[in-house]
């Protein structure tokens, strides 16, 4: 986390790890996925963004893969009004 010259704080935070998944049918997917979130607040003002991605990968035990991704983001002006606002799913 840091402080940037007009008192705005600007913040990341990174994860990674594995998974295993199991299906009704019985399929095991095991895989690995990543997480970002990031954001700045502009504490003079009360504007901010923030940004998260989240996305998987995995191997079934049949040999079918499981991918898929998300992002969301807001910003917000300094009168509380959301300027941009998303959430997106894929799977691919």
């Amino acid at each position: 986390m840091t402080t940037d010259a007009l008192g705005g704080v600007d913040g990341t935070a990174l994860s990674a790890g594995t998974f295993t998944f199991v299906q009704v049918d019985r399929v095991t997917y095991t895989g690995h996925f990543d997480q970002l979130f990031g954001g700045n607040v502009v504490v003079s003002s009360g504007a901010f963004e923030f940004t998260a991605t989240f996305s998987a990968r995995g191997t079934g035990s049949d040999g079918s893969i499981l991918q898929f991704r998300a992002v969301a983001h807001i910003t917000v002006n300094p009168d509380g009004t959301a300027t941009v606002s998303f959430m997106n799913f894929s799977c691919l």
